[in-house]
C-alpha cells in the first residue's frame, strides 16, 4: 500500500500520507452526510467534532491506516446496502489485508452462504 512512497525520505512521505488520509477523511465525511441527509447547519458543528476528536489527530499524527480502513468500511456498508457483491466481497478483502480484525465477516458472509461475497474475500 506504502510502496510508492517508499522511495521518498520519511518527512516527505509523512506529509504526501497526512494530505492523503485527510482528503480521504473528507471524502468519506460528504459521502455519510450525503446518505443520511444531514442538514447543512450539522456540517461545521461536525466536522469540528470529528477534527478534534483525539484518536483522528493520533491517526495523523503517527501516520495510521484508521482512516482508510473506515473509509473502506464506509464503502463495504455502501456495497452491502446496494446488493454490490463484488464490491462487498473485495473491499473486505482489503480491510483484511490491513486488518485482520475483519475476519469476523468472512463468517458473516458464511453464514448467511453469500458465496459471492466469501469468494471474493
Amino acid at each position: 500500500m506504502l510502496l510508492p512512497l517508499s522511495h521518498l525520505n520519511y518527512s516527505k512521505a509523512k506529509i504526501i500520507w497526512t494530505i492523503f488520509n485527510i482528503v480521504i477523511l473528507s471524502f468519506t465525511i460528504g459521502f455519510l452526510l450525503r446518505n443520511f441527509s444531514f442538514n447543512k447547519h450539522w456540517l461545521i458543528i461536525i466536522l469540528i467534532l470529528i477534527f478534534s476528536f483525539q484518536p483522528v489527530y493520533a491517526n495523523f499524527l503517527y501516520g495510521q491506516a484508521y482512516l482508510f480502513i473506515f473509509s473502506l468500511l464506509v464503502l463495504m456498508w455502501f456495497a452491502y446496502k446496494n446488493d454490490r457483491e463484488l464490491l462487498l466481497g473485495f473491499t473486505i478483502g482489503i480491510i483484511f489485508i490491513l486488518k485482520s480484525t475483519s475476519f469476523i465477516f468472512l463468517f458473516f458472509y458464511y453464514y448467511k452462504k453469500n458465496v459471492k461475497v466469501y469468494y471474493m474475500q
